[in-house]
């Protein structure tokens, strides 16, 4: 008894002090810039020093694993500031959603580096080198730099010329060395630079049980999917559109349990399936109305429960999406007609290729959508069946759990491990000489009614309002009441290993109230029209309709008055 004090009080020790530490990957003591939406663009715009900016999202497994890398990198150049300043910027947290989507940030993390004395309106160039190492980093630096024009050039900075032949890392340094006023400060002082405003307060815990399966991480894995993920995308075309169509068909087909969600999602699919355009907005895409008498709703913040995380940055997001898919896989084997006369029944895995394309294609962190690429194309040609679905993306979650075990991305509150535990499904568990194998059959059994719409809580999910409802915007917007909650990498999965509720962190604060989403309310979004429905596609293609009539209308009245003065002069001649 005394033995299993001493241990919990040991782990709660710990998790205590994970806690107190930082919330995110990078902090005040690092030796670079902290920016956010509103000292990002005063920061960059007209400087007298170019910058280097890495955009990430405290969530993406290989943005907290490269984080370290940076540090290093923002440490060995910190003499180089006068010249060009290394920053950072979360995607991830709710004030910056507007900035990332307005410099085009599609995928994390992603390097822009800005000229000096750039213009208000430059988005900066993206730096697409496969090369992301200190080395390679430091003379992207020196490139930039040598890169601008005398007009151009920055304040502070020496002519580089001399030594553009030999080895740049000394000389560089030596000169900058030389400047007014450039030694080396301490890292605190730099770090205050353009830091974001505002106070980071944790959620409040929400205890769940590990044996269930919760409709909040689901709805807000939907609503972070459709309202910050795909608004990164400004012109749904091609390979794109399909993606996104195939992706509401799936969720409108599969998605348990019916309600709100599934009507919100089969409004959004009629409304793609009956556009003839090639080319759709994201703007247009808030088409559909959440109309309450009709019953079609989708909750507008991350509530993470079974997916939440000991700090944010940990589980949230990527583990929300596992389980989603999870759900799916089950609901498809449960519900095999589903998917008939959508285009995807033809697939013997639809929901692990649909999976594939919307991860290659919309996933932000890119490097783990490309291993999960990776696995797909060696294993899926070996699914055949629903069953073997299941078991594919279940196999696949535990490759990454153990790849991912012990990184930076581990919550240290929710290791990852492989799942289920004995104690969650005993019979999944066998041993033949001395090895530990899975009894395939059972962890099938087990990941059915796991995942079956019969397992799913309604706790703490959200529920429409009894006020008119607004109408179903997917655009995020500055002011809603989103608390991105974060999340590991694609290992985080929402798998859990006891039925006891979860530990609770040492502190918590109150989790902000619901905004309501109104249309016709700021920059870029659907307008609805008197009240009938129609948004500004619909009102476009009205127009489109309206002169193209006009125009034949007005060549058919030429015609005939041409005849007709034809057809005078001839009899007039006759009569002569």
């Amino acid at each position: 008894m005394f033995r299993l004090c001493f241990q919990a009080a040991g782990v709660l020790w710990f998790v205590s002090g994970c806690l107190g530490g930082a919330s995110r990957l990078y902090t005040e003591d690092d030796p670079l810039v902290i920016l956010g939406s509103s000292s990002l663009k005063p920061t960059i715009s007209n400087s007298s020093s170019a910058w280097l900016v890495q955009f990430y999202s405290s969530w993406c497994g290989h943005c907290i694993h490269y984080s370290s890398t940076w540090k290093v990198l923002a440490q060995d150049v910190k003499d180089w500031q006068e010249a060009i300043g290394v920053a950072v910027l979360d995607c991830a947290q709710e004030e910056n959603f507007d900035a990332c989507r307005d410099y085009n940030i599609q995928f994390y993390p992603t390097f822009k580096y800005f000229r000096a004395h750039s213009s208000p309106g430059e988005k900066g160039t993206a730096y697409r080198g496969a090369d992301r190492g200190v080395q390679s980093i430091r003379q992207l630096m020196v490139n930039i730099l040598q890169n601008h024009t005398r007009l151009e050039w920055p304040q502070h900075c020496p002519s580089l010329e001399p030594y553009s032949e030999k080895k740049l890392r000394f000389f560089f340094s030596s000169l900058l060395r030389t400047l007014p006023g450039v030694q080396r400060r301490s890292s605190s002082a730099v770090a205050h630079v353009g830091a974001p405003s505002g106070k980071q307060d944790s959620e409040p815990w929400r205890d769940f049980n590990r044996s269930q399966v919760y409709t909040a991480d689901l709805e807000s894995a939907l609503h972070y999917l459709l309202r910050v993920e795909l608004a990164a995308h400004s012109m749904l075309e091609g390979e794109k559109l399909k993606v996104f169509k195939d992706f509401v068909t799936l969720v409108s087909k599969l998605y348990p349990g019916g309600g709100s969600v599934v009507k919100l999602m089969e409004t959004l699919s009629d409304w793609l399936l009956s556009l003839p355009l090639q080319r759709i907005p994201y703007q247009a895409c808030s088409g559909p109305g959440e109309q309450q008498d009709e019953g079609v709703f989708l909750g507008e913040e991350l509530r993470w429960v079974g997916c939440q995380g000991s700090r944010p940055g940990l589980r949230g997001y990527p583990c929300s999406l596992w389980t989603l898919f999870h759900v799916l896989t089950v609901q498809h084997d449960a519900m095999p007609n589903a998917l008939d006369n959508t285009g995807l029944e033809v697939e013997a895995a639809p929901v692990l290729q649909v999976m594939r394309h919307y991860i290659r294609t919309f996933f932000g962190c890119q490097e783990c959508g490309q291993h999960f690429e990776q696995a797909v194309a060696a294993g899926i040609h070996e699914v055949k069946s629903p069953g073997e679905q299941i078991l594919w993306l279940w196999n696949q979650h535990n490759r990454v759990n153990a790849r991912l075990a012990g990184s930076l991305s581990d919550d240290p509150l929710f290791p990852k491990a492989q799942w289920p535990s004995p104690s969650l499904c005993a019979s999944c568990h066998e041993e033949q000489n001395g090895v530990h194998v899975w009894n395939l059959d059972n962890v099938l059994h087990f990941l059915r009614h796991h995942y079956s719409a019969s397992n799913l809580s309604p706790k703490y999910s959200l529920t429409p309002p009894r006020a008119p409802a607004p109408s179903f915007d997917l655009l995020p917007t500055s002011k809603s009441k989103v608390e991105d909650r974060g999340g590991a990498a694609a290992g985080g999965g929402g798998m859990k290993a006891e039925e006891q509720p979860g530990p609770q962190p040492a502190q918590a604060s109150p989790r902000p109230e619901m905004k309501d989403l109104v249309m016709g309310e700021g920059e870029g979004r659907g307008v609805w029209i008197l009240g009938m429905g129609f948004n500004s596609v619909d009102m476009s293609l009205c127009v489109v309709l309206y002169v193209s009539s006009c125009l034949f209308l007005m060549l058919l009245f030429f015609f005939f008055k041409v005849r007709s003065r034809r057809w005078k002069l001839r009899h007039s001649r006759l009569h002569v």
